[in-house]
């Protein structure tokens, strides 16, 4: 966005609007895209949110003044906003228990994969003339893809359950490569253990008076709150100004084009390993290996910028670089696509949509504060420091994870839903409740 900036001779608040503009979208399109979700539901709210993605692109794309920048940077945040309870929502419930957290976790992929594609498109198309609209003109063209695909995709059988359309249900089921005995098992046992609701206020009376429902959504939120905690979305967002920092006095500082491909390439690396092992080794594992691994590297980054306090030693130098890539792995390798997995599986049926509105929600809200924030924390406390304050807030979330998060691979909703018929306590590593 520099060189939009540059052509609309935009001031440094106005080039900051142009970021907080497209997170209060993103806030707003969360909580209400759950909303929409259950309301109409999985498939239609997939394809307003690719539609809100097209406008946005569209009035950015076209802006001449930053008012329809403004506009556009909105309607792109509503749709980033309720792409992620809409689309984790949706895949969690078409997919099978023993390949849930796989399909779930692909998502992610895709959007690491198009972090990277980026970086390397706008590489080539910075320095020609309107190369930032080049740019966000080609954000159109994945809304259209998904315009024209979804509608040959099947609606969620469980959001039809809930409906009472178990007819649809079961022909979806069949489609999904279930037989006719186990479509009906499934359908009997969601009838059987799920609480349905007219609308979104007695949906949400329940939500306010029940309190094993208040119970599972408040520990998804909280799930959201410990990966705010870890500081990973700041991590990414200030990743070149960490980079500078650390490099500071150095003869040989990498360029910001290859910073930006590494740190692609680190998240990429990452949440392809957490695909290919997710559903084999289980989400605790990968939590509980990720988050030791981002609260080892806050602390390795505080070692490192005390050291810079005092010399300039390259060594020291270049493993804060590289251990700010370790950062980004585990980050992808844990967080980053398993908070989408475990809370679509917790949360009950009645509440999954709205549930990750709510968690969405509170993760951009929360993320948006410690954006803000760092480089304040930063200069407050002294770089080190700070890191030191992140090792410890980092550690608050693993203790979480260890004692707190259960073991949902390969178990059915139903089965997950047992388990919060007794207090959610500590499952031992790998196992599968």
């Amino acid at each position: 966005m520099l060189h939009c900036t540059q052509d609309f001779a935009l001031s440094t608040s106005a080039a900051e609007s142009i970021v907080s503009t497209l997170m209060l979208g993103a806030v707003i399109g969360s909580l209400v895209g759950g909303v929409v979700a259950d309301w109409i539901g999985r498939k239609p709210a997939n394809l307003i949110t690719a539609a809100l993605f097209f406008a946005g692109s569209l009035f950015m794309t076209f802006a001449g003044s930053l008012h329809t920048m403004l506009v556009g940077r909105f309607v792109a945040g509503l749709a980033v906003g309720s792409s992620g309870p809409c689309v984790s929502t949706y895949v969690a419930e078409i997919a099978q228990p023993k390949t849930r957290g796989t399909l779930v976790t692909v998502n992610e992929v895709m959007v690491c994969f198009g972090c990277l594609l980026s970086v390397v498109v706008s590489s080539n198309l910075q320095d020609t003339e309107n190369g930032w609209r080049k740019m966000l003109g080609m954000t159109l063209f994945p809304p259209i893809v998904q315009l024209l695909g979804m509608p040959f995709l099947p609606e969620s059988p469980r959001w039809l359950i809930s409906k009472y359309r178990t007819k649809e249900a079961s022909a979806v089921l069949k489609r999904l490569f279930y037989s006719d005995e186990a479509s009906q098992k499934i359908i009997q046992a969601h009838l059987d253990f799920g609480t349905f609701h007219d609308n979104f206020f007695h949906a949400m009376i329940e939500l306010v008076t029940d309190e094993l429902t208040r119970k599972r959504v408040l520990f998804c939120v909280t799930i959201a709150f410990c990966h705010i905690l870890t500081a990973a979305n700041a991590m990414l967002y200030y990743s070149s100004y960490i980079l500078d920092e650390l490099q500071t006095g150095n003869t040989h500082p990498v360029s910001s084009l290859s910073k930006e491909i590494f740190v692609g390439i680190a998240k990429l690396a990452g949440v392809c390993s957490a695909v290919a092992v997710v559903d084999r080794v289980g989400r605790r594992p990968l939590l509980l290996i990720g988050t030791s691994m981002m609260l080892t590297c806050h602390f390795v980054f505080a070692v490192c910028f005390w050291s810079l306090s005092s010399t300039h030693s390259e060594t020291v130098q270049t493993i804060g670089e590289w251990n700010l890539y370790v950062f980004i792995f585990a980050w992808n390798l844990s967080w980053a696509p398993l908070m989408w997995v475990v809370c679509s599986e917790l949360l009950p049926d009645e509440f999954r949509s709205i549930g990750m509105g709510l968690t969405f929600g509170m993760f951009w809200l929360g993320s948006a504060l410690v954006n803000q924030t760092l480089l304040s924390v930063f200069h407050a406390f002294g770089t080190g420091n700070a890191f030191l304050l992140y090792t410890f807030l980092a550690a608050a979330s693993l203790c979480f994870v260890y004692f707190k998060v259960p073991e949902t691979t390969g178990l059915t909703f139903e089965q997950i839903a047992m388990l919060f018929n007794e207090q959610v306590a500590h499952v031992p590593l790998g196992s599968a409740v």
